[in-house]
């Protein structure tokens, strides 16, 4: 299971891995509120050829993405960085939350027609919106840890929730939507995330999906591991039969999304970087 301590074989690999990263790597994964990246990284690697190597580049990107992003300082609840977190997030209003399933794994919702929206505006450069996107996932991680918290709140380093659960809803998307702009900035996120945050999907429903997206999802599957897109569920425009996939895995009615026929009331991600307590904003990465 996801939150199952490291096996032997997996420690091994693990040591491997240790030996090879910089002293800002070995600083970060001993770090107690960052050492499921760790974890993470040797299960999102283990079926490579050269997984040492690779899962060694994901660690060091990691470094290198919280650095840049100051992604460090907005773990430590620094308030100029919160701010500017809190207008980034203004910006992806498209990304919302909606509830938990019953084995704590966040469900986090797009609206891909708004993210289209945004990805499109000439005067919003590229690294701001991947930014933006960045400090999004980095309040995906925030929730995963309201949740072991949940489980376990003594200690919820004991009890680690890794994953989320991810809608993408395709609603009212045309082909047009898609510009050129947009598919590099997109290319860009997806690139730059599936290797900073390996092994973080529970499981991806693509909902209200037009026909024409199994056009697109060939192309967009090149971009991405193997391992990720066999945890990719496209489904079509029909509620009810999305409403009982959904349950059937196991999530709830009240966090299934209004777009999928559920009675959650998503919420954007903004809402919720004030809400958190400065112990669960420092266990954002």
């Amino acid at each position: 299971a996801e939150c199952d301590p490291l096996k032997e074989d997996e420690l091994a690999f693990a040591d491997a891995i240790k030996d090879k990263l910089s002293p800002e790597g070995r600083q970060l994964i001993e770090d107690e509120a960052a050492s499921h990246a760790l974890i993470r990284t040797v299960r999102g690697y283990w079926t490579y050829d050269d997984r040492e190597n690779e899962a060694c580049k994901s660690l060091e990107a990691f470094v290198e993405l919280r650095r840049k992003y100051d992604l460090n300082e907005l773990a430590r609840g620094d308030q100029k960085t919160m701010r500017e977190a809190l207008r980034l997030l203004r910006q992806w209003r498209s990304m919302r939350f909606a509830g938990f399933d019953v084995y704590g794994h966040p469900i986090v919702v797009e609206r891909v027609g708004q993210s289209l929206k945004l990805t499109d505006k000439k005067d919003i450069e590229k690294e701001e919106i991947i930014k933006g996107r960045a400090v999004c996932t980095e309040l995906f991680q925030a929730l995963k840890y309201a949740a072991s918290k949940h489980h376990d709140p003594a200690d919820p380093n004991k009890t680690k929730v890794l994953k989320h659960i991810y809608v993408v809803d395709m609603r009212n998307v045309r082909t047009w939507h898609v510009t050129s702009r947009c598919r590099d900035r997109f290319r860009s996120i997806m690139q730059t995330m599936e290797l900073s945050y390996p092994e973080v999907a529970w499981r991806t429903y693509v909902v209200n999906a037009p026909k024409y997206l199994t056009i697109i999802w060939v192309v967009i599957k090149s971009w991405l591991d193997p391992v990720t897109t066999s945890r990719v569920a496209i489904l079509g425009t029909d509620q009810k039969k999305v409403r009982e996939r959904l349950l059937a895995d196991n999530i709830p009615l009240d966090a299934i999304p209004a777009c999928c026929g559920g009675e959650s009331r998503d919420v954007p991600l903004s809402l919720l970087l004030g809400s958190h307590d400065s112990s669960t904003v420092s266990h954002l990465s």
